[in-house]
């Protein structure tokens, strides 16, 4: 799988999306967004509307982004599907307040590259796409202390973040069985 790849261009009022691929979407369309500004693009995105401090603060490491350093940031969502191509908001997808198992939720990681183009000034967006199911977790060498942390990364989120990540419905029973089976797997 490759990454998908979106253009940001300086405008006089901020910057705005003016070319992307995206083949994989989380939860968002390319249609949706293109040609507005960073602002309006991260709207629903609790604490970074415009005039936050958070949409100021993204809008100065864009600004000061210097060519010769990317940045790299990690984002995550859980989902009930291991689909790579997601284009409908969380909000609007069906609720699953029923039972589940770890296998049937899926962990879905962007790996998100920030690097400013020498000769435009743009800046080249890109976005790769992992997803397993939350149950693999297990198999991982620091299992225990990693489903701790996603349990307490869970139990952390306030209620925008809550609902903004479609975990409403279902983030204390799956903060429940990821602390379950960091227990099951911490020697006695």
């Amino acid at each position: 799988m490759q990454d998908d790849l979106v253009i940001m261009r300086r405008r006089e009022d901020g910057w705005h999306l003016v070319a992307g691929f995206v083949a994989f979407p989380s939860s968002w369309s390319l249609q949706e967004k293109f040609g507005r500004p960073m602002q309006a693009i991260h709207a629903e995105v609790p604490g970074f509307g415009e005039g936050s401090r958070n949409a100021a603060l993204i809008t100065r490491i864009f600004d000061n982004l210097q060519p010769a350093q990317p940045v790299e940031r990690l984002n995550w969502s859980v989902n009930t599907t291991g689909d790579l191509f997601l284009p409908l908001s969380k909000h609007r997808r069906p609720s699953h307040a029923g039972a589940f198992t770890l296998a049937e939720r899926f962990a879905r990681v962007e790996r998100q590259t920030l690097r400013k183009l020498p000769g435009s000034g743009d800046i080249l967006f890109t976005i790769r796409v992992y997803v397993d199911p939350i149950a693999a977790i297990a198999h991982h060498p620091n299992a225990a202390a990693l489903a701790a942390s996603f349990a307490a990364q869970l139990e952390g989120l306030n209620w925008d973040q809550t609902a903004y990540k479609g975990l409403t419905v279902q983030k204390t029973e799956l903060a429940a069985k990821l602390r379950a089976l960091a227990n099951a797997l911490s020697p006695a």
